[in-house]
């Protein structure tokens, strides 16, 4: 066969067979009133025909219907794996009945709606990929990178090697910027006794910190927020404390000058209390020794007895203290 004629015969049958797929699957039909008439022409073929196919309410009864998935998570169930980040609420995933919002009617107030169709619980970030077996998991993971505490240091050596204590807050959660006003917040916090400083420092000190002072705890509490970075205010904070500290020490002019009525607690060893003592006892015993007579317990005793009188409030347990020991050191044979 010549390959021109083999040509149109592959032509012939490719034209044929197409128009055998557009008669079958297009539904291209005679008329049978008038053969002349150009062929009808089905848009959609049969098998995507509206009449066709069984009505919808009939395909879904006969789907089988699935439990919710709240409904089939078991008790024991590895919550990390449901959730495993931070994400939207879904309430499909939650086995809990979680409520939130606010409802006003005319009626009155209703309880707060479920979950489903909730878009509060969804503004909202939520915290349920921490949940603690969560963190318990998280921490394990960790926990090789980690080495324990060390035993001998206890926190009474803590408290002495370490004094200064800084706290600073982190908040984490979901919003346009990372950035929370509240995070710059510090506090340093140190206890008085720790600090090298006489009595005149002390009342000095106490004196500039006012409330900043709490002699229940012995704690110095400084909070700084003036500053924009959470640096900046534990430098601003330990500067604050130095200066106090160094103030405390300088002693003025006019300091010396105070008198008994300006005293802020009773110094027995300043006071005529004890002159008036150690010159009762010069002219009744002519070999007094002063330095041996102010070490005996009973001179003690007396002094905070008198200290207590003026400090406290007084009441008959104090009087009669007071009593016990002027008995003490006036009849004390070994005085």
């Amino acid at each position: 066969m010549r390959p021109k004629n083999l040509f149109l015969c592959l032509r012939f049958q490719t034209i044929s067979s197409r128009l055998f797929f557009e008669k079958r699957f297009y539904g291209i039909q005679k008329s049978s009133a008038d053969e002349e008439e150009f062929d009808k022409l089905n848009i959609m073929p049969r098998m995507f025909v509206k009449g066709d196919r069984e009505p919808l309410a009939k395909r879904e009864a006969l789907r089988p219907q699935l439990t919710p998935r709240y409904n089939r998570m078991p008790v024991d169930q590895d919550w990390n794996s449901v959730w495993p980040t931070a994400k939207m609420f879904n309430p499909s995933a939650v086995p809990l009945p979680v409520h939130m919002g606010k409802l006003k009617t005319v009626s009155g107030p209703k309880p707060p709606p479920g979950k489903f169709a909730n878009p509060e619980l969804m503004k909202v970030p939520n915290f349920l990929h921490l949940a603690p077996p969560a963190i318990k998991k998280h921490c394990d993971a960790i926990r090789k990178f980690c080495t324990p505490w060390p035993q001998a240091l206890t926190d009474e050596m803590c408290d002495k090697y370490f004094p200064l204590e800084v706290i600073t807050s982190d908040y984490c959660h979901a919003s346009p910027t990372i950035r929370e006003p509240k995070a710059r917040i510090i506090t340093i916090r140190i206890k008085l006794s720790s600090l090298d400083l006489d009595y005149h420092a002390k009342d000095k000190l106490k004196r500039i910190l006012q409330h900043r002072y709490d002699p229940k705890t012995d704690l110095i509490t400084i909070v700084a927020d003036k500053c924009p970075l959470k640096s900046q205010n534990i430098d601003y904070a330990k500067y604050l404390l130095t200066a106090c500290f160094f103030e405390a020490w300088k002693t003025e002019s006019w300091e010396s000058e105070k008198e008994q009525s300006d005293w802020e607690t009773f110094f027995w060893e300043k006071s005529p209390s004890k002159a008036s003592l150690i010159n009762y006892f010069k002219k009744t015993f002519q070999n007094f020794n002063e330095e041996n007579f102010l070490e005996k317990d009973t001179v003690k005793d007396y002094s905070k007895s008198v200290k207590n009188l003026f400090d406290k409030e007084e009441n008959d347990e104090l009087l009669e203290d007071y009593r016990k020991n002027v008995e003490k050191l006036l009849f004390d044979e070994r005085l």
